[in-house]
C-alpha cells in the first residue's frame, strides 16, 4: 500500500510539473484566484461560442461558455439562463476541441462546404489567448475532425441535463487587506488517461484523472464517476504492464477497413507521455489486455447513462476472474458482430458449469469442448494460467474472444456455439494465415491457430516452447507460420 501511495504521490508531481511547463492549448488558468495570465479575467473571458439556428423547426439558440465553466444560454423567445458546467464536462470539450485540431484546422478550411439550403447551421467558435478559430456548417456538411463536436456542444451547452450542471454563483471579490490570508487552490485535475474509440457509430471519450475521477464523452452525453483505490490500482497495472513507454505508437496495416474502429490510448506515467493508435483487427497482441480493460470499465455495451453503475461490478467481476484458476464465458452470441462493434465488451461473465460430456450427450467429447477445458488442461500441465478482463472481436470471426495468459503469454480463446460455426469461420483462413477471405492479415509476430471442437484458439508469438505447450493440450496448429 506505501508503495501504491508513493508511486501515486511521484506521478502526481510529474504530470502536474509537466502540465504547468506545457501549458493549455486555450486560455491557461491561474489556479490563484479569478483572474488568468495576462489580465484575464475568467468569468469574463469567452471560450467557447456556439449557435444552432435554422433547420425544419426555424431554431435559434445561442450559447457562450466562459473561462471559469459557466455558460450562458439564449433561446428565441426565452429569457436567458446561467449555469456552471461540472470540471469534467469542461474538460471534454477542451480534450474534443483538441482532438479535433480546430485551431489548425478551421485556419487550413479556407473554402468551408456550403450549408444547403433549409439546413440547420451550426457556428462554432473557440477562442485562445493567441489563437482563434470559426467553423459555420451543417450535420450533413461537417468535415470529419468536426463532427464529434456538434452532439458533444448540443447536448452540454444547449440542452444541458438539469442533474449534471449546478446554479452559476459567480465569486465575490474579497476585499485585499494585510491580514488576508489567500486560501489554497484545489488540485488541479490531471488527466492521467485518455482512450477515446471512433467507430462510424461516432466517437467516444474515456478522460482519467490522477484522482480517480472520470468522465465519459459517448453519443454527446455525459457520464462522470470515481473509481476506487482498488480499481485504480488494477488499471495501473494492466497500463505498466503493456509498457507503452517502449512499445508505444502507431500500429495499422494496409488492410481497407472503412467500418473499423480506430483507437487512441494516451497514458501519463514516471516516464513522460505515451500514445498507442491503432485499429480494428489491427492491435498488437500486448495492447490487447489494456484496451479489453478500458472498454469494459468505461464503454460497455449498455447505455453510457448507465456506466457509472456498473464500473464496480465490472472491476469486481474481473477481479474474481484473475483470482479463479478456472472461469468459463458465456457461450459466444450467435449473431455476427460488425466490425464497428469491436471492442464494446461487456465484463466477462461470472463462472458458470460446464456440461460433462458423456457418451449419452449429443455430440463427440471433442465436439464439446470449451473454454473450461482448456483451463483445466493448461492447469494440469502446470502452467500458470489467468484470464484478463475484457473480450476480443476479430472482424472476420463471429464469435467473441477473451484473452488467456499462460505463463504470462497471451493466448486468444474463442468459444462457439458448435464445432460447425467454427469452421465456417475459419474455412477461408489461408494456412500461413497471411489472408481470410480475400482480405490480407498483418501480424507483428508469428500467428498460430488451433481448434478442438468448438474452440479456437490463437497466438501471436515467436516463442517455440509457448507454441509447443499449447499445441500439446489442443493438437497441432492447422494455420499459422
Amino acid at each position: 500500500m506505501r508503495t501504491k501511495n508513493t508511486l501515486i504521490a511521484f506521478l502526481f508531481v510529474l504530470v502536474f510539473a509537466s502540465l504547468v511547463t506545457a501549458g493549455c492549448v486555450g486560455v491557461p488558468q491561474d489556479m490563484g484566484g479569478s483572474a488568468a495570465p495576462l489580465g484575464v479575467e475568467e468569468a469574463t473571458f469567452p471560450v467557447v461560442e456556439f449557435r444552432r439556428a435554422g433547420g425544419p423547426d426555424g431554431l435559434d439558440e445561442y450559447a457562450v461558455m466562459y473561462l471559469d465553466g459557466h455558460v450562458v444560454l439564449e433561446q428565441a423567445g426565452d429569457e436567458p439562463v446561467t449555469f456552471q458546467l461540472s470540471s469534467a464536462a469542461q474538460d471534454q470539450i477542451d480534450a474534443a476541441f483538441d482532438s479535433a485540431s480546430f485551431f489548425e484546422n478551421t485556419r487550413a478550411a479556407l473554402t468551408p462546404t456550403p450549408v444547403p439550403d433549409g439546413a440547420t447551421t451550426y457556428e462554432i467558435s473557440r477562442h485562445g489567448l493567441l489563437l482563434q478559430g470559426a467553423l459555420t456548417t451543417s450535420e450533413a456538411t461537417a468535415p470529419e475532425w468536426a463532427r464529434p463536436l456538434i452532439p458533444l456542444l448540443n447536448n452540454l451547452l444547449l440542452t444541458p441535463d438539469p442533474a449534471a450542471v449546478t446554479a452559476y454563483r459567480p465569486e465575490q471579490p474579497t476585499p485585499t487587506t494585510a491580514a488576508t490570508i489567500s486560501a489554497s487552490p484545489a488540485a488541479p485535475s490531471l488527466v492521467l488517461v485518455e482512450f477515446t474509440r471512433n467507430s462510424p457509430d461516432g466517437e467516444e471519450r474515456v478522460l482519467l484523472n490522477l484522482d480517480r475521477t472520470y468522465s465519459v464523452a459517448r453519443g454527446g452525453q455525459l457520464s462522470e464517476g470515481t473509481l476506487s483505490e482498488e480499481e485504480m490500482a488494477v488499471l495501473l497495472k494492466e497500463l505498466e504492464d503493456a509498457n507503452l513507454r517502449e512499445q508505444a505508437g502507431d500500429y495499422f496495416d494496409d488492410t481497407d477497413c472503412p467500418d473499423c474502429a480506430i483507437y487512441e490510448l494516451v497514458y501519463r506515467n514516471l516516464f513522460g507521455e505515451h500514445t498507442l493508435r491503432t485499429a480494428t483487427g489491427q492491435e498488437p497482441a500486448w495492447s490487447l489486455p489494456v484496451l479489453d480493460a478500458l472498454t469494459a470499465l468505461f464503454l460497455p455495451e449498455e447505455p453510457v447513462a448507465a456506466a457509472s453503475a456498473t464500473v464496480t461490478a465490472t472491476v469486481q467481476i474481473l477481479a474474481d476472474a484473475s483470482a479463479t484458476s478456472m472461469p468459463s464465458p458465456q457461450p459466444s452470441p450467435a449473431t455476427t458482430p460488425t466490425a464497428a462493434a469491436t471492442h464494446t465488451p461487456t465484463a466477462i461473465a461470472q463462472p458458470a458449469a460446464s456440461p460433462t460430456p458423456s457418451a449419452t450427450s449429443t455430440g463427440s467429447a471433442a465436439s464439446q469442448y470449451s473454454t473450461l477445458d482448456l483451463l483445466a488442461d493448461l492447469a494440469d500441465s502446470d502452467a500458470q494460467v489467468e484470464v484478463t478482463p475484457g473480450r476480443v472481436v476479430k472482424p472476420y470471426l463471429t464469435a467473441y474472444g477473451l484473452i488467456v495468459r499462460v505463463d504470462g503469454e497471451p493466448l486468444q480463446v474463442f468459444q462457439y456455439p458448435d464445432e460447425a460455426s467454427l469452421l465456417a469461420d475459419v474455412a477461408s483462413l489461408d494456412a500461413s494465415a497471411s489472408s481470410i477471405n480475400g482480405l490480407p492479415l498483418v501480424w507483428p509476430a508469428a500467428p498460430h491457430f488451433w481448434r478442438k471442437g468448438s474452440l479456437l484458439a490463437l497466438a501471436v508469438t515467436d516463442e517455440g516452447d509457448f507454441v509447443d505447450l499449447i499445441s500439446q493440450v489442443l493438437g497441432e496448429q492447422f494455420a499459422g507460420q
